[in-house]
């Protein structure tokens, strides 16, 4: 036996469809872009070009970077971006920064910011995929970088 259709009912149906359509919209984009959007919004007070990025992305999805996150969690990260806010903050907001830091973590050590001693008015190039088993001895975060430049540099 059909239920009878009432306003309310085809109110709630159309809003059901129109929410279940855009937000689709999202999460069927291309996870690269959103990406992008990601590594653009966190490092928008350096000095980076779309080019550095997009050489990262092109570099990370041939090397199969993104493949440690299976369709849910691209799902999870997009869905987050796009309707996470301050004021309403969605359940795991804390998981979606922690891949969001992951994507940024990545991207920043893949180019010479922390060779260059993190200085945030330099330009910053493209060096390769961090990958530390390829590039073993570039550890960025070394005490012995930091002395040996300043001993270089006559500063010690």
């Amino acid at each position: 036996m059909a239920l009878p259709m009432t306003r309310r009912r085809f109110i709630w149906l159309v809003l059901l469809f129109v929410i279940t359509v855009f937000t689709s919209l999202y999460l069927f984009k291309d996870f690269n872009d959103v990406v992008k959007s990601i590594i653009k919004n966190d490092t928008n007070k350096l000095r980076v070009h779309d080019e550095t990025i997009a050489q990262f992305i092109a570099e990370a999805a041939k090397e199969k970077k993104w493949d440690q996150f299976n369709f849910q969690k691209k799902a999870f990260i997009k869905f987050c971006y796009y309707f996470n806010n301050p004021i309403f903050p969605l359940p795991f907001t804390s998981k979606y920064i922690q891949y969001r830091s992951f994507i940024v973590r990545n991207f920043l050590l893949s180019t010479d910011f922390f060779i260059h001693k993190m200085d945030v008015e330099s330009q910053i190039r493209y060096i390769g995929l961090h990958n530390p088993y390829s590039r073993p001895c570039s550890n960025p975060f070394s005490n012995i970088y930091y002395n040996a430049n300043a001993i270089i540099d006559g500063q010690g």
